[in-house]
């Protein structure tokens, strides 16, 4: 997913919703930023805007090498209305948005299907997660439209993870060497296997660390803790392959 300054990853919902996280849907808004440098006196909230669904630009990354990456266009931009557009923000609180595109998209065996989402009837995530992003590998490194994936470890040590309330932010370690969230994987989904069907746990939100550490936690918004509010929106969820295959 690229935007003007900004380039960010997503996941695949519906055929016509991508999950992401709502801080790659906003933008500084240079305006409202001088006037505030200049008379201190507007609510922090105005220095950033929500970017317009034109301004943003989805690319469809297919599973088979050598096929032409798809360009899809953006209908309308839908951040979580809790998420704070402000300094106060705390990595995974409510950092999660949807957008919908203008088409909707045939799935086929070039492109991949819609993933599940976590929701809070089904067992918590725990114990190994896994991540894929078109992040660095580094902090120094430039960054490149290259899938990667990788394993991850949940922990609800929250003294480790620096956060007090784990109620809505996924806290997780890497596991091996690079195998963590860097900069570019803003917005992509941790997922787990539960059955035979992969389901989105968590949408990527920030690091603790600016280094690209698997030492250091990553933080994740939890899919299942806003499952309802996704469901609001995104009315054609895909349904686990095991319960697809009962109709």
């Amino acid at each position: 997913m690229e935007g003007v300054g900004v380039r960010c990853t997503g996941a695949l919902i519906s055929s016509d919703f991508v999950l992401t996280a709502a801080h790659c849907v906003y933008v500084v808004n240079v305006e409202s930023k001088q006037k505030f440098q200049v008379k201190n006196s507007q609510d922090e909230k105005t220095l950033y805007r929500l970017r317009e669904p034109s301004e943003i630009i989805v690319k469809l990354v297919p599973e088979t090498q050598g096929v032409i990456e798809e360009n899809h266009t953006v209908s309308k931009v839908i951040p979580h209305p809790k998420y704070p557009r402000n300094s106060s923000f705390v990595a995974g609180m409510y950092d999660i948005a949807l957008l919908q595109l203008e088409k909707k998209l045939t799935c086929g065996p070039l492109y991949p299907v819609p993933i599940c989402v976590h929701h809070p009837d089904m067992e918590e995530a725990n114990g190994t997660i896994f991540i894929a992003g078109f992040g660095r590998q580094n902090e120094s490194q430039i960054e490149k439209p290259t899938l990667r994936e990788g394993a991850v470890t949940a922990t609800s040590d929250k003294g480790r993870c620096g956060i007090k309330d784990l109620t809505f932010t996924m806290c997780v370690l890497g596991l091996e060497s690079n195998q963590t969230v860097c900069t570019g994987d803003s917005g992509s989904s941790a997922f787990k296997k539960f059955g035979n069907s992969w389901y989105s746990v968590g949408v990527s939100s920030g690091r603790r660390s600016k280094l690209c550490s698997p030492l250091e936690p990553s933080y994740f918004t939890r899919t299942a803790a806003h499952f309802k509010w996704i469901q609001e929106h995104v009315k054609n969820l895909p349904l686990p392959h095991d319960k697809a295959s009962e109709q």
